[in-house]
């Protein structure tokens, strides 16, 4: 549907943005926090030189490769952009946007002070300032902002962790790739045994809840960065993917009993819905829950 106005969207960490059509999906309804995400498909146009307060990642959905003309802090470019490249405009970067085709793209958004948490956290100081980026090739970001896109076509609902663990990867990875100066720090040896089992005991006593991953590892008294990284080194796994086992490993004894029906169990275990328990059961043990039943 085209509006006769421009449209002014509030935002956490921004004034207003002018487009002519609202995003088709975006992240302001499920309450995650350090990043935000819209799919937007709108028609030709442009965008005033202006500043926004997030770093902006936009990762476009053209069939084609197409024109673009932007202006980023008064230098003007004529670029193609095209799948699987993304642009990054820096927070503050005053710049502008004009375009002649139907744009269907993702944008994601990140809090400057989450990413200068993690830059503290994981590099020098001075690395933390990004840079204005047009028609990167970047595999790892377009996976990132196609799994959070799909999240959003679902619902979104219990999906906290998962949109931390995506920003602190996120963070780091334009922190390591587009900033001034990357220097991540590497970390060997995975997390203290008593933090482990601190870390492994909260998440089996919140298996119910919407976990988040700041909250984890506030726990452990560590940053999400650090914790999320040492995690996956002592697990040979994710924090959110090693959520997601326990959760059907907790479903599993739940359905032995046969005292509550799958929807129940679903969310006596934290997921959603029993559509999200069945896709994670299946892809973990195999068969659906109503065949393990069965079995």
């Amino acid at each position: 549907m085209l509006y006769e106005k421009s449209l002014v969207f509030e935002r956490p960490w921004e004034d207003a943005f002018c487009l002519k059509r609202e995003p088709q999906l975006e992240s302001a309804s499920v309450g995650w926090q350090d990043i935000r995400v819209e799919y937007h498909c709108q028609p030709p146009g442009e965008v005033p030189e202006h500043q926004d307060a997030e770093h902006e990642i936009y990762i476009p959905h053209f069939q084609r490769t197409q024109a673009i003309e932007w202006t980023i802090n008064g230098r003007y470019q004529q670029g193609q952009i095209g799948k699987g490249e993304i642009a990054v405009i820096p927070a503050n970067a005053s710049h502008s946007l004009s375009w002649n085709f139907e744009a269907e793209f993702t944008m994601l958004c990140l809090d400057p002070g989450f990413v200068t948490r993690i830059a503290y956290e994981s590099i020098s100081p001075e690395s933390i300032e990004l840079v204005p980026i047009f028609a990167q090739p970047d595999t790892l970001i377009c996976q990132i902002g196609a799994a959070l896109k799909s999240v959003l076509e679902t619902g979104g609902v219990y999906s906290r962790l998962y949109a931390d663990s995506a920003a602190t990867l996120l963070a780091a990875h334009l922190l390591q790739h587009y900033s001034i100066k990357s220097a991540l720090h590497s970390l060997n040896g995975g997390l203290p045994n008593y933090k482990l089992r601190l870390a492994i005991t909260y998440i089996h006593d919140h298996l119910e809840q919407n976990l988040s991953l700041s909250a984890i590892a506030a726990e452990v008294s560590m940053s999400q960065y650090h914790f999320s990284r040492l995690f996956k080194q002592s697990m040979g796994t994710s924090v959110h993917q090693y959520v997601i086992q326990c959760r059907v490993d907790c479903a599993k004894q739940l359905l032995l009993r046969r005292h509550l029906s799958i929807t129940e169990v679903a969310f006596q275990v934290g997921f959603s819905n029993s559509s999200h328990l069945t896709h994670h059961f299946k892809r973990i043990v195999g068969v659906t829950p109503k065949i393990f039943l069965n079995q």
